[in-house]
């Protein structure tokens, strides 16, 4: 009889170390999942469509932007790598497709002495799915250039709280940054938002983007109709010879 108890005891103990174990594991995939999108958590408040119409017009406060200085953009990170791997294996579970599990796509700044264009660099994103592929390649917009003599657009301290790709249309939900940050000229409204949608339609199945400032849709950006989604603009673009 002792045996049969110490043996029942040994069990419980089991039992509640795997679960121990397991409630550890969810928390830890959370967290890392938090710090590696810094809009997570916010976004799953602010975000979402409750179907009201109301547009936000741009301010005329203005703070100058600054590149800055970050790890290489071609190593993507171990959650990206994990959340990738699960999606596209979802995906191709549901429609029998395959969608890369990476891609080159090239990330639109201002040059030096490029009026009117937009310069290119090309990098590696993770992608396993259009969203997927999105969120990447937006950070990559946020983070900025690499190169000396290409400069930001986006306004300074804008941050990606949550982005989703929807019948070939990126839904981008930005900080508020994105608009009191934000330098009044018509130039720089037209750099700001094509450097962003000419991105973003580098994404196989994306085709255009609607912008969003903490969860409400905006139609009117500067001098920028936004009322519907905004297509790419290959004018901006350099035309190789």
């Amino acid at each position: 009889m002792p045996d049969k108890i110490k043996k029942k005891k040994r069990r419980s103990r089991f039992r509640r170390f795997i679960v121990l174990i397991i409630l550890i594991v969810l928390i830890g995939t959370f967290i890392f999942y938090s710090i590696d999108n810094p809009g997570f958590i916010s976004g799953l408040f602010d975000r979402g469509d409750d179907g009201s119409d109301e547009s936000v017009e741009i301010n005329d406060s203005a703070e100058e932007s600054s590149p800055e200085e970050d790890a290489d953009p071609d190593i993507p990170s171990l959650w990206s790598r994990i959340l990738a791997f699960f999606e596209r294996g979802a995906a191709d579970t549901e429609s029998g497709d395959t969608y890369s599990s990476s891609l080159l796509i090239n990330i639109y700044f201002a040059g030096t002495g490029q009026e009117k264009i937009l310069v290119a660099e090309e990098r590696r994103v993770i992608a396993g799915n259009p969203g997927n592929a999105l969120a990447n390649v937006m950070n990559e917009i946020l983070r900025g250039p690499l190169m000396s003599y290409h400069f930001p657009v986006i306004p300074a301290g804008t941050r990606l709280l949550s982005s989703r790709a929807i019948d070939g249309i990126a839904e981008i939900n930005l900080s508020q940054e994105f608009l009191d940050n934000s330098l009044d000229s018509r130039i720089l409204d037209e750099y700001i938002i094509y450097s962003i949608v000419n991105t973003v339609t580098e994404i196989p199945d994306i085709n255009g983007a609607t912008f969003f400032i903490e969860g409400k849709k905006i139609k009117v950006y500067g001098s920028i109709d936004l009322s519907i989604p905004a297509i790419r603009k290959e004018e901006l673009l350099i035309q190789e010879q």
